[in-house]
């Protein structure tokens, strides 16, 4: 037996790691209240290796107080062989967390307190127990036995269980409110701080004392990294510019968008900024302040204009490669920066094809980005979630931002902002 005091005594997203790739278990079922894209990317790729040799994961995840996200089961319903909902709609919430691996001749079973969050698993102070089993000892493999005759009573219950089959199982739950995206998350998140204000000089009882590690995300390398670090890096006397350097979401405001499909996005080489969120209100400069602008975001520097990148965007589930950033030149060129949102999955299937899908679900006449507020949410640098909303909901984009700015050094320019996931 081990307990995992996480993060002083190691953390349980390591050692979920290290059994699933130990080939002595064929199968796992976890059973956890949330599950956030955090927590699932990174162990994404570890999920699919074991069902390649094999390996069958059964997922049963609540979706109580928003704690789970419509990314999350997105993810899951690709990499699991069979993803359940237990939801109660009365005032308890469903908040187990075990993780049970089970092979021929033994197992492991895991309770604690983790969920499958990057919090979870890796960064927050959490406990679980890892308990093998045997299949020669009845006593431990009895744990097993219960953890199946659990299952079976909740997956009987119609109130409260659901499975997920398909993608469209899962937009149902977002239509209806019991699931939310993860940007909207933030947005919430960020209304609730910056409705706080700043109290007494800022002294802390606590300093924060440790800082855990979480592992960096399959598709991020070392440059990645510094990329992701290079925000202004000249300019980090600058406050504002410091803001942005915490953010891991920039959305953007379309307007009518460019290009044949109106899928071509601009991106300030600078910004003016309107507001900052700092220690605690909101601030408006004394003075005209220009930051770096938005294509920063995506780890260019906006002086390198011959610099080119292409970057892959996840939405609704699917990556879709080959979105390309660029300065582009010749007559058509506007002097700013763009991003050309026409990647292609590994089916094929181009990004613009499922923007033409979500038009025509909506009822549109018009092309599905033109004035809505489009938000890349980043996994790695070259890796990002993209979330569209309604030009309706800026209002509730501009008051949760950490940086409120032009998307250029107009007035008249669209406007852009930061938010970030704490």
């Amino acid at each position: 037996m081990e307990l995992v005091s996480q993060p002083l005594s190691g953390q349980l997203g390591d050692r979920l790691i290290e059994l699933l790739s130990d080939k002595r278990y064929t199968s796992l079922t976890i059973i956890v209240a949330f599950a956030k894209s955090s927590g699932v990317l990174r162990l994404q790729e570890h999920f699919e290796r074991f069902r390649e040799r094999g390996g069958v994961i059964d997922v049963y995840v609540g979706i109580d107080l928003n704690g789970t996200s419509y990314e999350a089961l997105t993810l899951l319903l690709a990499c699991s062989d069979s993803l359940n909902i237990v939801h109660s709609s009365g005032e308890y919430t469903f908040h187990p967390k075990v993780y049970d691996f089970s092979g021929p001749s033994q197992g492991m079973i895991i309770v604690g307190s983790n969920n499958l969050t990057g919090g979870g698993l890796w960064t927050n102070f959490e406990s679980a127990l890892l308990v093998p089993t045997y299949a020669a000892e009845p006593d431990t493999q009895m744990l097993h036995e219960q953890i199946a005759t659990y299952l079976q009573e909740l997956s009987g219950n119609d109130e409260l269980f659901r499975v997920i089959n398909t993608q469209e199982d899962i937009d149902l739950l977002l239509k209806a409110h019991l699931v939310e995206r993860e940007v909207t998350s933030q947005i919430r998140r960020g209304q609730m701080r910056n409705a706080s204000k700043a109290v007494g000089d800022g002294h802390q009882l606590f300093q924060r004392g440790i800082a855990p590690r979480i592992p960096p995300l399959p598709r991020e390398s070392s440059d990645s990294k510094q990329k992701i670090n290079s925000i202004a890096r000249s300019h980090v006397e600058n406050v504002t510019v410091q803001a942005l350097k915490g953010s891991e979401t920039a959305w953007f405001e379309t307007r009518k968008m460019t290009g044949g499909s109106r899928n071509i996005l601009d991106l300030s080489m600078k910004s003016l900024v309107i507001k900052t969120y700092r220690n605690g209100v909101f601030v408006e400069p004394a003075q005209k302040e220009i930051i770096p602008g938005a294509v920063e975001f995506f780890g260019i520097n906006p002086d390198d204009t011959n610099a080119t990148k292409d970057i892959t965007l996840n939405f609704n589930g699917v990556d879709y490669s080959g979105n390309t950033i660029l300065f582009p030149v010749g007559e058509k060129a506007n002097g700013t920066w763009r991003i050309q949102l026409k990647g292609q999955s590994d089916k094929g299937v181009k990004i613009t094809d499922a923007f033409k899908r979500e038009a025509s679900a909506e009822g549109k006449v018009e092309p599905f980005l033109t004035y809505k507020v489009i938000a890349f949410s980043r996994i790695t640098a070259d890796h990002y979630l993209l979330s569209i909303y309604p030009e309706s909901q800026i209002e509730e984009f501009m008051e949760a931002s950490l940086v409120l700015a032009y998307n250029g050094q107009s007035v008249h320019s669209r406007l852009w902002g930061s938010l970030r996931n704490d």
